[in-house]
């Protein structure tokens, strides 16, 4: 190889990594913003930050001590709650006297809004 060729190499391959790197941040950007999504999903991020730090946000309850015991509750009676049947999904959409937000007024018989 010659010294010239020599030179014009480094530079030629310059170019060509710098013609990818536009589509390789993309490519890294959108995986970055994917993991974050994954990462928060389930769990809030102020929860993973407190858990790295050693401490957590759950409100602890105080624990009773030994020889105090509570008096026990009666826990309420649960009374059947009696509803409607409900409608056949989707089937309100196509009953004609339902009206809507967006549908056009009906015209009024006097011809007065």
């Amino acid at each position: 190889m010659s010294p010239a060729n020599a030179s014009r190499f480094p530079v030629c391959f310059c170019r060509c990594i710098l013609r990818f790197s536009n589509t390789v941040r993309l490519l890294v950007e959108i995986f970055v913003i994917g993991a974050l999504i994954y990462l928060g999903w389930e769990k809030p991020f102020k929860e993973w930050v407190d858990q790295m730090r050693g401490t957590s946000t759950v409100k602890q309850t105080a624990v009773a001590p030994q020889g105090i015991v509570a008096p026990p509750t009666s826990t309420p009676a649960l009374i059947p709650v009696v509803r409607a049947t409900p409608t056949p999904s989707g089937a309100w959409m196509w009953d004609p006297n339902h009206r809507g937000a967006l549908d056009r007024p009906t015209p009024s018989p006097t011809g007065r809004p």
